[in-house]
């Protein structure tokens, strides 16, 4: 019997115990990173000898309330790469550039302590793609549009360095295809992102 009390308790003040917390949290976040992509399209690497690539990116926050934010978010790359054309008897030397945007809502969940939290989040992708050399890569996935769309999810933690700097894990899952047929197939010039980031308290 005492412990459903307490429990009961603990229920009733845990909505007083985070919005006491975010109280003193911004309305307004952003989270420069950097991280690690593999790239889901499995022509990739005939081309640029790895789908490994290390992006840069940003993510920014709006708090709606203490558990759900907007969040926008973007990533960049650059691969360069000498390919063997056969058909014209020498080396070609291929740069792919690739940017991506995403928006949507991220759920947080907030420790009793306030020094992390937890977070997923989901929404939908924008791609841009460019290769050069007349688009080795995109010829090959027979692609219909180079400028793709699809969804993201993402999920990870965060820990307080200070009252204005939390410390970022977060692995990314992003999908999009450039061609007939759903984009978590393995056209999908989306992946796997996981990286660390600044997560800075502006407003």
């Amino acid at each position: 019997m005492r412990n459903s009390i307490l429990l009961f308790i603990i229920v009733l003040l845990l909505p007083s115990s985070i919005n006491a917390q975010f109280s003193r949290q911004p309305r307004i976040e952003i989270t420069p990173s950097i991280g690690i992509f593999r790239l889901s399209n499995d022509n990739f690497s005939d081309f640029y000898e790895s789908r490994i690539v290390y992006p840069l990116g940003v993510s920014i926050d709006y708090a709606f309330n203490p558990t759900f934010h907007l969040n926008i978010r973007g990533k960049y790359f650059k691969k360069s790469s000498t390919f063997s054309d056969e058909n014209s008897n020498g080396d070609v030397d291929l740069v792919w550039k690739q940017t991506w945007f995403g928006i949507g809502i991220q759920r947080l969940t907030i420790s009793f302590t306030g020094d992390s939290r937890s977070f997923f989040g989901f929404g939908f992708a924008f791609f841009s793609l460019d290769e050069n050399e007349d688009g080795y890569l995109l010829a090959r996935t027979n692609a219909t549009t180079k400028n793709p769309k699809g969804f993201y999810l993402s999920g990870g933690v965060d820990r307080n360095i200070s009252d204005k700097i939390r410390l970022r894990f977060e692995i990314e899952l992003t999908s999009a295809g450039v061609g007939d047929g759903f984009g978590i197939e393995t056209q999908s010039f989306g992946g796997i992102f996981g990286g660390l980031g600044l997560n800075l308290n502006l407003f």
